[in-house]
């Protein structure tokens, strides 16, 4: 039986338009995603901004509130302060100039160096202020408040063994100009705020190098850095403060900055 060609033809024109009808209904279900993603990805920045200025405003009301502190402690660390561990007591001994130490006689010996630092409350509101020290390093200080306007100096006490102070002569880098001894104690003073949203900031003081030297001439056999040998390895520096804002301090839920 012959198939009528006007019927063919009609069958053709009509795949033809469904075609073209679904390729149409496609885009357009294509380009309303796009304009729905758009929308979404738009509304979502939107959100992140406001959530950022929130945030931004927040933090700026915590600041506000917060006492401006620095921290200073001299360059150099005085190391003819030295003191040695009396067996079986709590006391110390003064390390007299002339005194050496031997290993490995002497290697469990305790010498005890004191350094300082001084902290500058410029206000507003009186800082509590905790110290601790850490890598050989102590300060028996649990809080001490600092008014506006006021500085207060803390004692800062780095202990070691002989055998460790000895140890600590070998730099971390021979070939760095200066030489960069390794780091005999840390010291943190922290502020922390009073509020359940409020800042914690800490000011970290880093000591390096050894109180004691090599006996020219004597192996095995160390001394006291004297007044004349300042600057030979110990050093201090106070480190950038750091800041944790806390949204909520009792909830544990800080402010990602």
């Amino acid at each position: 039986m012959t198939q009528d060609p006007g019927l063919a033809s009609a069958v053709a024109i009509a795949t033809i338009i469904a075609a073209i009808a679904t390729t149409l209904s496609a885009i357009v279900i294509a380009v309303q995603a796009w304009y729905t993603r758009k929308a979404v990805v738009a509304s979502e920045e939107s959100t992140v901004v406001a959530e950022r200025a929130l945030q931004e405003t927040q933090i700026a009301r915590i600041e506000s509130g917060v006492p401006h502190l620095t921290v200073t402690t001299p360059g150099y660390v005085d190391a003819t302060k030295l003191s040695a561990a009396i067996p079986g007591s709590w006391q110390k001994r003064a390390v007299a100039s002339t005194e050496t130490f031997v290993l490995p006689r002497d290697a469990d010996l305790q010498l005890s160096l004191r350094h300082s630092a001084t902290l500058l409350n410029d206000g507003p509101g009186t800082a509590m202020i905790r110290a601790r020290g850490t890598d050989g390093g102590s300060a028996y200080v649990l809080a001490e408040p600092v008014p506006p306007g006021e500085s207060h100096e803390f004692v800062l006490t780095v202990t070691h063994t002989v055998s460790e102070w000895v140890a600590l002569l070998e730099p971390e880098d021979a070939a760095a100009k200066p030489l960069r001894y390794p780091v005999s104690a840390r010291f943190w003073l922290t502020y922390t705020g009073p509020r359940d949203a409020d800042v914690t900031e800490t000011h970290q003081i880093v000591i390096r190098g050894s109180a004691l030297l090599a006996v020219d001439g004597a192996n095995g056999t160390w001394r006291a850095e004297t007044s004349e040998d300042f600057g030979t390895t110990l050093g201090a520096q106070v480190l950038p403060a750091t800041r944790t804002y806390w949204r909520s301090r009792s909830a544990n839920d800080k402010f990602d900055v």
